[in-house]
């Protein structure tokens, strides 16, 4: 019995490289991360309320950026995977 021939998409090389940057720019988030990590991970006792308000308000501001930031890139990926999906097969 032969196994089955499996076709290959032709992804051109520019999509490619398209989707590796938007990779690369979702690695760059990943200092904010630990920033937010590190701020919600804090288990000092006694609480400093007065470090506590000027920290969280700052980290509220840079999650509400990272989260819009990787919305648009999740779906800029979504975006991308479609096309990749649509392109037509090498013939086998």
């Amino acid at each position: 019995m032969k196994k089955p021939v499996k076709c290959v998409k032709a992804i051109p090389y520019q999509d490619i490289l398209d989707i590796k940057e938007v990779l690369e720019r979702m690695k760059s988030l990943e200092k904010a991360l630990l920033l937010l990590n590190d701020f919600f991970s804090d288990q000092n006792i006694p609480v400093n309320k007065k470090k506590i308000i000027r920290d969280y308000y700052a980290c509220g501001k840079i999650y509400h950026s990272y989260f819009k930031e990787m919305e648009n890139m999740l779906n800029i990926l979504e975006k991308q995977i479609c096309v990749l999906t649509e392109k037509q097969s090498i013939s086998c």
